[in-house]
């Protein structure tokens, strides 16, 4: 019998695969042997995790000539954690799901994409998406092309 907070199955050979598993979550099993109406102790744990998911809905919004800011949904799992890259630069990380890029150059346009850490696995990359920031005018000229 194996066992993951209850007994979840009974293999007939020496594998089992678990196929009701959510991404980016840390897993325990323990084994017991049974034969006829003879059953072992418990076995010691088995510690595995799955890998994150990559965050989805990623979109960015410019606030500014300096600031963007990256929102993206949640991935599920054991609190994940989100690292924003810039122009494939990792450039901040937040627990969150938006997170404001700052100092940034006017009228320049940007490449951002998330990555997805939980129990030390990442996710793959999210898919890219690209803003410009805000255009700077002064006494109403374009400064910066």
């Amino acid at each position: 019998m194996l066992w993951k907070w209850g007994q979840v199955g009974t293999p007939a050979s020496n594998s089992y695969t678990d196929t009701s598993l959510t991404s980016g979550t840390q897993y325990s099993y323990t084994v017991r042997a049974v034969s006829g109406s003879e059953q072992s102790g418990l076995s010691g744990a088995a510690n595995g995790a799955t890998v994150p998911a990559a965050p989805l809905g990623v979109s960015a919004t410019a606030n500014s000539t300096s600031q963007v800011t990256v929102s993206w949904n949640a991935v599920s799992g054991d609190s994940p954690t989100y690292t924003i890259f810039v122009n494939n630069v990792a450039t901040e990380t937040t627990s969150g799901t938006s997170q404001a890029i700052t100092l940034l150059t006017s009228y320049t346009s940007y490449s951002f994409k998330v990555r997805a850490t939980a129990n030390t696995l990442n996710s793959d990359n999210s898919s890219t998406v690209n803003k410009a920031t805000q255009v700077s005018y002064t006494n109403n000229v374009l400064t910066t092309c």
